[in-house]
């Protein structure tokens, strides 16, 4: 849509006031569509636009971080036993390293303790 006019109709109305007063009437409403056509242009454009961001944002998964409900797990040596020990299992019999005696352990052999204060002496 488009409004041609010539430049030698502008020359010939040059000497009119109302000649000049058309023409630019004229080229007003011509500069006022060729705004409206480049807003309506830049909305569609600004529409298109936007549904397409909308669409990629619903496309996306909707990720939420949160507190793990149970202990996790951790590097090193666990600080409790993991294993669950059968109730039909032997107990475990408390062995000294120094005299290989039977319930008690090193730091607490009598008879570790009596040859130290041999040595002592």
């Amino acid at each position: 849509m488009g409004f041609y006019v010539s430049i030698a109709y502008i020359e010939q109305a040059r000497d009119s006031p109302s000649e000049i007063q058309k023409v630019n009437t004229l080229l007003i409403s011509l500069l006022d569509d060729q705004t409206n056509q480049k807003k309506s242009m830049s909305l569609e454009n600004a529409s298109q636009g936007s549904c397409m961001g909308v669409s990629q944002i619903d496309m996306t998964p909707q990720l939420s971080v949160r507190d793990p409900l149970c202990p996790t797990t951790t590097k090193g040596r666990p600080k409790i036993a993991s294993r669950i020990r059968s109730s039909l299992e032997a107990p475990k019999k408390r062995t000294c390293s120094y005299c290989q005696g039977l319930d008690h352990y090193a730091t607490s052999c009598s008879k570790r303790k009596t040859d130290e204060s041999l040595e002592e002496t």
